[in-house]
């Protein structure tokens, strides 16, 4: 439960985990890069930027913490802002055109119907924080969402099947 290693099977993680979000400014080679957030001994994942630039959406689990929660960073640094909360593992934000964020959430409330990790599925919520809304409904896994360019989403509906050393990866896509 304190472990930040992520096998596949375990409690789900960001698709990208480490302890740092940097940036390169100017973003040419030799440029050193800028801390904008260190999460120390806690974990953050899956950076994405916002349409205007300004913000910065990732997953994190602080110093101490047992759940991956949502939070929103100025995109010159400062104080990060948490967006969810709650005993769910919140990750893979994403903003859509209209200011909403669409996440990977276990609130679900399901649980993989060969091994029993949390289902995920996803969810939107409003730029303020509020306003979670179920967006699909699965016992397995839905990850890493991402806006097209006429707005709908695409994201992986996969199914583990450990025993046998299978996995099922199939894309979908749906409006937000």
């Amino acid at each position: 439960r304190h472990s930040l290693a992520f096998p596949e099977h375990d409690l789900p993680a960001p698709m990208k985990v480490g302890r740092k979000l940097m940036a390169l400014r100017p973003t040419r080679s030799g440029a050193a890069p800028t801390v904008l957030l260190d999460a120390g001994t806690g974990a953050l994942g899956s950076p994405s930027v916002s349409f205007d630039g300004r913000s910065i959406y990732f997953s994190m689990a602080p110093a101490g913490g047992s759940f991956f929660h949502l939070y929103q960073l100025p995109a010159t640094g400062g104080p990060p802002r948490q967006l969810t909360d709650g005993p769910f593992h919140d990750i893979d934000p994403v903003e859509l055109p209209d200011g909403r964020i669409v996440f990977t959430s276990t609130r679900i409330g399901t649980y993989d119907e060969y091994h029993a990790p949390p289902s995920r599925a996803l969810f939107s919520l409003s730029a303020t924080g509020g306003a979670i809304r179920l967006l699909t409904s699965t016992f397995i896994f839905d990850n890493e969402p991402e806006v097209l360019a006429n707005g709908r989403l695409l994201f992986i509906r996969s199914d583990n099947f450990f025993d046998r050393g299978k996995v099922e990866t199939l894309l979908h896509a749906t409006y937000p």
